[in-house]
């Protein structure tokens, strides 16, 4: 995680009252578009729209973002996942590609983090944060 964003999330922790919940929208890096366009073809081009929009300076994957908010005193009320929107016209070698995908590592990853378009994500100050300050 850059300062950058550390930094920016203590920010809304200070401003936060301690009964309020901040919720932040973030595109998946590991959506299998991107790791297909890495993977396949060395591909990771920004564009105007899109997971990687010129306006997105840094990506996440679910695990990164429950991390970032945790080092940030924030306790993660519920996370979203905004599918993506072309899931069900998913061809076979798509298919292929994201069961592929999960052989890889401990079997921690499921199949809805490479579908997963984007993270809708809750989050509220942590219990114990609220004591110290």
């Amino acid at each position: 995680m850059t300062d950058y964003h550390k930094e920016y999330v203590k920010e809304c922790f200070l401003k936060l009252k301690d009964n309020g919940y901040i919720i932040i929208s973030v595109p998946n890096l590991m959506n299998y578009g991107i790791l297909y366009q890495l993977l396949n073809k060395g591909n990771f081009t920004y564009t105007e729209t899109g997971l990687l929009d010129y306006d997105h300076k840094h990506f996440f994957t679910l695990k990164e973002i429950h991390k970032m908010l945790a080092i940030c005193q924030f306790d993660v009320l519920q996370t979203y996942c905004v599918p993506d929107k072309d899931r069900d016209k998913f061809t076979e070698k798509e298919d292929n590609f994201i069961k592929e995908l999960m052989k890889f590592g401990d079997g921690s990853i499921e199949e809805l983090q490479y579908t997963t378009f984007e993270y809708f994500v809750i989050a509220k100050k942590a219990q114990s944060a609220m004591v110290d300050n």
